[in-house]
């Protein structure tokens, strides 16, 4: 009992790093439309909350067992915020990637995952009022496993994701610009260690050594997102600087 809960509190924190580095990444991201107007900014911000969204039950969860010594959510609740804001933000997400890449088969591609994505939102809806237990089960006051067409969406999820995001990233490094293709190589990082931290998350049990190797690629991609996407100029200092010193030593 003691473990279980030493492991509830380990997650519980790590979910709360996690969860408010990926609010404070896709509230930035979103905030850059305001000054360039350019609404993929929105889509970014709103796709990469909706990304991290299956980790913010967890973390409410925490914060009010360990933190306030109240009730954890409740099985449908934590079900509902972990899952509902991922089918129509994966469609902003690919509304931006056939914009940039896929003009010309944007339509069909976007109207396909709409319906697609749609029809997974009603059954999940429907078994989450009528009987949640097809959707999957909590695990102690911080974890979750789903079951069934559940990990079938969020493994096809992941993995379209990240195939999206190195083609994303492979064009960007072929740009004659260093910084351009510095965000190409960040947002190379950050599609791969989320998908191998998501991965992982999906289909390993959790015990400390998994927990911190999850958590780990997870914060990791977070971060990485922002700055393939913004390039802020301590990244843009930290990697081109070390860049630019590494050329002088050589010469």
């Amino acid at each position: 009992m003691v473990v279980v809960e030493n492991l509830d509190i380990a997650n519980g924190i790590l979910l709360l790093v996690f969860s408010i580095i990926s609010l404070i990444v896709g509230f930035k991201i979103m905030a850059k439309y305001f000054k360039f107007k350019r609404k993929e900014f929105l889509f970014l911000g709103l796709a990469w909350i909706a990304l991290a969204s299956p980790w913010y039950p967890g973390t409410i969860s925490f914060i009010l067992v360990f933190i306030l010594g109240t009730e954890k959510l409740y099985t449908e609740l934590y079900f509902l915020i972990g899952n509902v804001l991922i089918p129509p933000c994966f469609v902003l997400w690919l509304v931006v990637f056939t914009d940039l890449l896929l003009k010309k088969k944007q339509k069909l591609i976007v109207i396909l995952f709409a319906i697609v994505n749609a029809l997974y939102l009603v059954v999940f809806l429907y078994f989450l009022f009528t009987n949640p237990i097809v959707i999957g089960e909590l695990k102690g006051d911080t974890d979750v496993q789903y079951y069934n067409f559940v990990m079938i969406y969020d493994v096809c999820l992941i993995l379209i994701t990240f195939l999206t995001g190195i083609i994303f990233a492979r064009q960007t490094l072929k740009s004659d610009l260093q910084e351009i293709r510095l965000k190409g190589r960040l947002l190379y990082v950050a599609f791969t260690s989320f998908f191998i931290g998501a991965t992982l998350n999906t289909i390993l049990p959790l015990n400390i050594v998994t927990l911190v190797i999850f958590r780990t690629f997870e914060i990791l991609s977070a971060i990485t997102f922002y700055g393939g996407f913004t390039l802020p100029e301590w990244m843009k200092k930290l990697f081109l600087k070390n860049k630019n010193s590494n050329l002088k030593k050589t010469q």
